[in-house]
């Protein structure tokens, strides 16, 4: 039994009933409240890690998204990458997926047991494959000769025997790239995954795939999908869109965010456009959402700070230990607050049961401007998420008709977290103007809106 942020969770995880969100061994319904911290395997010392996991378990979190073995990220000599701190390196033999070395594998798996120790699941990507296929993951050294399929289907059967008595674990194939299909390379990592499961490592798979810089969603690989348990969206533009077709796809899995713009990712001083992707994908069938901060996924101050260069922008320094205490940080949380404090697990996206019809009646906007809601079929619980469009208030109307009742109201600022009520009680029918209250904390315009109902009229 493990404990994080006052609720308890028995692992390992599991898929509900019907397929919409993932359940502990007691059936409590598991909200992925997650963060990507790549580099957190081989960038942080012990003590280190220790701190990270406290601290993201204190505030909440409960999944941490990591690469088992580095590439080039880390740009320090001392040690080189594919080195974790302790100079130990995965292969011994560079490249060679035949020859892992045991200590290297016996520290990643002391990771695994701290962050157990804090209730944290860790999302382990083995073979990060890189942006593109290119020097940031293993695509090349997965395609070259000394890799065949029996010794990737090797190296997958140690790692599965290594990790199989985990509970906290989940699985990752992929990472920022697309395998061609029915190319040597998608099948010698198709023998690593299979590799893993064979030999006992039953703990669920989800994919993260980049087709052509558009991102896509976990059961895109053809070759994996029977094996994805959980439909990763990996979308920096319209996350709704991903995170729609996700939900949609059949057999239904849970749908999550696993990536979109990260903070600190791009040169602006606020905390958009990575705020309204999560909001989007929750209000879109998500059952959870992953972010990160550039800081926090590169741990890279173990090793000196890192610099983000973007040109004529100003450069921004930080360090990992620095952005515990980040915005975004911080707007994850009101993220988590809101959603544990529903029946998050009963919502409906928009349009997707004869119950829940589409609850925009007028005012929806395209695009950026996509105005994102779910309700339960009870017909007690509406919510939905207005993205920002500037400062000024926003009028649309809901269809409210299928509510059991009158519905109380109110206002959420995903900014600070903080609540605007709405006097009264709105009417229980098909076409119910509202405005948003303008400006929130951060300066934008962005707001949900609860809608609870109780007894009917």
């Amino acid at each position: 039994m493990v404990r994080t942020h006052g609720r308890s969770y028995e692992y390992p995880l599991r898929v509900a009933p019907g397929g919409r969100h993932l359940i502990d061994q007691r059936g409590r319904p598991f909200l992925i409240k997650g963060e990507t911290a790549w580099l957190a395997l081989v960038n942080l010392t012990p003590e280190e890690q220790e701190r990270y996991l406290a601290d993201r378990s204190a505030k909440g979190f409960n999944l941490v998204e990591v690469m088992l073995i580095n590439h080039d990220y880390t740009s320090s000599p001392n040690p080189a990458p594919p080195a974790n701190r302790a100079g130990e390196r995965p292969f011994l033999t560079p490249g060679d997926f035949s020859t892992p070395d045991d200590a290297y594998f016996d520290r990643a798996a002391g990771f695994v047991d701290r962050a157990a120790a804090h209730g944290v699941v860790v999302l382990i990507a083995p073979t990060y494959l890189g942006f593109d296929g290119e020097r940031e993951g293993w695509w090349k050294e997965l395609t070259a000769p000394a890799n065949t399929r029996p010794g990737c289907a090797a190296f997958g059967r140690y790692l599965g025997a290594r990790f199989k008595g985990k509970k906290n674990v989940l699985w990752l194939a992929g990472g920022d790239f697309a395998p061609p299909a029915g190319s040597e390379g998608e099948a010698r990592h198709w023998e690593i995954v299979r590799g893993i499961r064979e030999a006992g490592a039953s703990q669920p798979w989800t994919g993260h795939w980049n087709f052509d810089h558009q991102g896509g969603i976990s059961t895109d690989q053809a070759r994996f999908r029977e094996t994805m348990a959980l439909n990763g969206v990996y979308q920096y533009a319209n996350a709704y869109r991903y995170a729609s077709r996700a939900y949609d796809s059949q057999p239904a899995k849970p749908v999550f965010l696993l990536e979109s713009t990260y903070e600190h990712e791009h040169p602006r001083s606020d905390t958009q456009p990575f705020r309204k992707a999560w909001w989007w994908t929750m209000l879109s069938g998500g059952s959870g959402v992953l972010w990160s901060n550039a800081f926090l996924w590169l741990t890279e101050s173990a090793r000196g700070t890192y610099r983000l260069d973007y040109g004529d922008v100003d450069h921004a320094v930080s360090s990992w230990a620095a952005e515990l205490e980040s915005p975004g940080t911080f707007e994850a949380l009101h993220l988590h607050a809101l959603f544990e404090g529903l029946p998050w697990d009963r919502l409906v996206p928009s349009g997707r049961a004869p119950a829940v019809p589409s609850l925009v009646a007028s005012g929806q906007g395209r695009g950026q401007k996509h105005i994102a809601a779910a309700a339960t079929p009870e017909g007690d619980l509406l919510v939905a998420y207005v993205p920002p469009t500037g400062t000024r208030p926003r009028s649309f109307a809901l269809d409210l008709s299928r509510m059991r009742g009158a519905g109380r109201a109110r206002w959420y600022d995903p900014s600070t977290g903080g609540w605007v009520y709405i006097s009264g009680t709105l009417p229980h029918s098909a076409a119910v103007e509202l405005e948003t209250p303008g400006t929130n904390g951060a300066g934008a315009n962005d707001w949900i809106l609860v809608v609870e109902a109780g007894a009917p009229d």
